[in-house]
């Protein structure tokens, strides 16, 4: 029996069979995504919608704690938001990745976050920790505490 080759997608960590490549590629063309990452997440937003999963990701926890909104880095301090809060970071995020070019950081003494870069990418720093997270994870991050926002208006 022969095995398939594995292959390293370009900018990836991950090596995969052909097989599994032509399937993402497949997966992409079915979520009409732009790249594998975004093809991924629609499957991970589709696959939580359904309840077969959380939808989460790794290293960042999102929570209602009664009327607020909190947010903890890895094992960073938890950090609560109010709803008005957690929207206008929602709202730096969505300016940031619609922003083309440098951008100095944007610090909100008020909320206790940092955003620093712009388009390709975005570091932020909540509670003492800071991740650099690709456009569409900080995205999905910023699509999950809006779920959390409507959660805590109830």
């Amino acid at each position: 029996m022969e095995i398939a080759p594995m292959v390293k997608p370009p900018n990836s960590r991950i090596a995969l069979p052909q097989e599994r490549l032509l399937q993402l590629d497949r997966l992409k063309d079915h979520y009409e995504a732009s790249s594998v990452s975004q093809a991924i997440r629609a499957m991970i937003t589709h696959l939580a919608e359904l309840g077969v999963i959380e939808h989460e990701i790794p290293g960042i926890e999102i929570r209602k704690i009664g009327k607020h909104v909190s947010v903890m880095f890895d094992e960073g301090e938890r950090v609560a938001f109010t709803s008005e809060g957690a929207q206008a970071l929602v709202g730096h995020i969505r300016e940031r990745l619609a922003t083309k070019g440098r951008q100095g950081p944007l610090i909100n003494i008020d909320h206790g976050y940092t955003l620093r870069g712009a388009g390709g990418a975005v570091a932020i720093e909540i509670g003492g920790v800071e991740k650099k997270l690709a456009p569409d994870v900080i995205d999905e991050f910023a699509d999950l505490i809006e779920a959390q926002i409507k959660h805590s208006d109830d």
